[in-house]
């Protein structure tokens, strides 16, 4: 796992076993959250097999911010990069490595970036 990766946050709700390749693709980041609307058991118990994964629940309460902005007003991001994955999602090998050099550059002047699929 590498600490200059950026966080992940994976938002689910009801996701079932589908989740399970997502975050087996998300091994080399050592701060991936999965922030759940439901606060499902099984997917709290997937998400426990994983030593780089926090499992957090969510319920919104109908205001802003909804549960991306929530995210990231209210997790304890180890990164100031932040990349979010569906659960349905898996972050290929070509995509790892370009991140780890996008991110390897003087990003100062940037504020994200898009990822086109």
């Amino acid at each position: 796992m590498e600490k200059n990766l950026p966080s992940v946050i994976v938002v689910t709700r009801h996701v079932g076993k589908q989740l399970s390749a997502c975050l087996d693709s998300l091994a080399d980041f050592d701060d991936v959250w999965v922030v759940d609307s439901g606060d499902d058991e099984a997917t709290r118990t997937l998400c426990s097999q994983y030593s780089n994964v926090r499992f957090e629940a969510f319920s919104w309460d109908g205001r802003y911010p909804k549960k991306r902005q929530w995210c990231l007003d209210h997790l304890p991001l180890k990164s100031d990069w932040v990349l979010f994955v569906d659960a349905d999602e898996v972050v290929t090998a070509d995509l790892l490595e370009e991140i780890r050099a996008v991110l390897s550059f003087n990003t100062d002047c940037y504020a994200g970036f898009f990822i086109k699929g």
